[in-house]
Parts: C-alpha cells; structure tokens; sequence
C-alpha cells in the first residue's frame, strides 16, 4: 500500500473535462490505481453533457458528482460555470490528491486556497486545444507535482511552449490491466474489420462512406457528430444507408463495446492529421485493439506507427489519404494465416510488455515519491 506521511482516510478526486463513461478511460483508471494504492476515497467530478447521460453504475467503487451548468459546459460560460462550481467542491471536499484532467479545469488550481499533498496535471488533450490559456499553463509550476502527457510529441511540445519546469511523464492510453486481456483464438473470430469511435469531419467519416471501401467486411460503432443537427441527420441517413459488406451498427456503450471487439480481425484507427491532438493521436481504441490482441490498422500517427513498427504488432498506412486507408485495408485481409497469428502473438507481446496500466502506472508511482 502507498503511503504519504500523516494520513488516515485519503481522498484521491479528480475534475474531469468529460462525462465520464464514454471516452478518457484514463480518468477513471488513474483515480482507481491511486485510490486503490492508497485505500482512500475515490471522487469523480464531472460536466453535465446532456448529450452523454451519468454512467455512475459502470464505476461503482468511485463516487461520480455531475455538476449541472445553464449553459453547455463545453461553451465558453458553461466552462467557467463548471470551473467555479468545481472549484468550490474542491476546496469543500481538500483532496490529498488532487488530479486536475486538460487545461479546461486547470483555473481551478488559481481559485482554491489550499495547495492538496499531491497535484497532477493529466494533459490528455494539446493546450492548443483551447485558445488564451497560454499564460496560465506558463504559471502552474509551484501549484503542480507532475504533469502526465498520453503522447512524446505533445509533452515536447508542450515544454517548449511553456518553458515549465513542472516533472513531466509519459503514460500511454493503455488502461488494460495485462491479467484482465482476453484473445480470442483467431479461428473464432468473424474475419470482419471495426471501426469504433466518433464519426466527423476529422476521423474520415466520408472515407466509409467511399463506394471503393463496400468490398471489404466493416462494422461501424460511433456517434456520428457535426455542429448543427441537419448536418447529423444527413451524415447518419448516409450510414444507416450501407447495406452491402460495410455496415453502420450505430452506437455502443464502452463496456457493450468490449464485449464484441475481441471477436474482430482487426480494427481501424485514423484521425486526419488537422491539429496537434490528431496529428499527434493517442488513441484508445488502439491500445485497446492490441490488449485483445487484435492487430490495428493505423494510419501513420507517430506514436501509433513507432508502437507498430517496435512490436510487429499491426499494418501502418503510408499517409492519411483515402488510397492509403484503402490499400492497407487490402493489405490486411490479404494475409495468411501464419503471418496473422504472427501479428496477434506479436500484439500479446507488447501488453505483456509494456502496454498495461500497472507498467505505465510504475512511472507516476514513481515520478510522485509514492512508497509502495
């Protein structure tokens, strides 16, 4: 068990900028590692994004508070709404560990009076994210004790924009435990590729939709997103429409969702590189697919291909183009047998390797000071 000198019950809380239960795994599994750790209460603070009910059963030893705001949390007011009404939790509640998710709750460190035992800055997205707040992310360095970057070239990045002199550490968005991994035989699987995730501008909806992609066994799982509702109903009217061998399959909760994905060949990851956070993509469904030991078909994200290329572990496209994405697909399902085994064997591999939560947990436990 952890310790830290003086402590009776802990309490581990962490602000998150989502609705927990739908993406930023990391949230949840950060605070029950450390609460765990520490045999202390586990608190989760969290927007009200009407659009993504509470998923609080799905977390049953964290309490999850949602905090309702008159105006959309992600909007300009909503956030400081959010922020404020955080904060004031907070400091009612004085954490000993404090985990504060993006610089969207960061205000938060500059509105409460007391400094917690432990601050962590969980910067799962790029502060270029968020225009104006630059400033404040340059004047954190006496309110923050680490602060954990999903990805190499953001934590750089982020370094070299800020000048912080904040410890810094990587952990990568691979929330499997390597004892909870389940593979299925390869000759159980149903030969077919998934998709899941968000479908919008920015993750190539349009590339699904391309006539040339019917000839190959696609499952679509996603919310299909655009910023007016006209534009949702016509994007999702184009997928509900595909009736050959891609198929739209709607929406599935993240445990639903975990539940099928062991039974694919293998699974898509793609965002089009048109910022830092997707050029520089992290995404969870690709370590998800590896713990399942299904071979990811990614296009070339640098952490993404360096993880692909270190363990033979899954196809990397050549760039982001449709041909690309298309190629590589064909490429997949042209493999025989014995080098597809190779590719899971290889994906089992890197979990036991390093691609579980205890491994990339080892790092904050240590950066922290954390006696085990």
């Amino acid at each position: 068990m952890g310790q830290l000198p003086g402590d009776e019950k802990m309490k581990v809380l962490a602000v998150s900028d989502v609705s927990i239960g739908y993406g930023s795994s990391q949230i949840p599994s950060l605070v029950k590692y450390l609460g765990d750790l520490y045999s202390a209460e586990k608190i989760i603070l969290e927007p009200d994004q009407i659009e993504r009910p509470s998923k609080q059963d799905l977390f049953p030893d964290i309490k999850i508070q949602r905090i309702i705001t008159n105006m959309h949390p992600h909007s300009p007011g909503g956030r400081i709404e959010y922020v404020l009404y955080a904060s004031k939790l907070v400091e009612k509640i004085k954490p000993d560990i404090l985990i504060i998710c993006t610089t969207f709750t960061l205000p938060i460190l500059f509105k409460i009076h007391f400094k917690p035992k432990k601050t962590i800055y969980y910067s799962l997205e790029a502060i270029s994210h968020y225009t104006g707040d630059l400033e404040m992310n340059q004047n954190i360095d006496s309110k923050v004790d680490l602060i954990i970057f999903p990805e190499e070239n953001r934590a750089a990045k982020h370094v070299e924009t800020t000048q912080t002199r904040v410890p810094i550490c990587i952990v990568y968005n691979c929330t499997n435990s390597s004892s909870q991994a389940e593979v299925v035989p390869v000759e159980k699987r149903n030969e077919r590729i998934l998709y899941s995730g968000g479908l919008h501008k920015n993750t190539a909806y349009e590339y699904y939709l391309n006539d040339k992609l019917q000839q190959y066994p696609i499952d679509i799982y996603g919310l299909v997103e655009a910023p007016e509702q006209s534009q949702r109903d016509d994007i999702q009217r184009k997928f509900l429409a595909l009736s050959r061998n891609v198929k739209y399959k709607g929406y599935l909760a993240s445990n639903k969702l975990r539940e099928i994905r062991k039974y694919y060949s293998y699974s898509l990851v793609i965002w089009l590189p048109v910022d830092e956070n997707t050029t520089f993509a992290c995404p969870n469904k690709f370590f998800e697919s590896i713990s399942n030991g299904i071979p990811p078909i990614t296009a070339p994200h640098p952490q993404c291909k360096m993880i692909c290329n270190r363990y033979d572990c899954g196809i990397v496209m050549e760039d982001f183009s449709f041909d690309s994405f298309l190629k590589s697909i064909k490429s997949a399902m042209e493999i025989d047998k014995s080098r597809y085994q190779e590719l899971v064997n290889n994906c089992t591999d890197a979990v036991a390797s390093e691609l579980h939560w205890e491994r990339q947990m080892e790092k904050v436990v240590h950066m922290l000071g954390i006696k085990k």
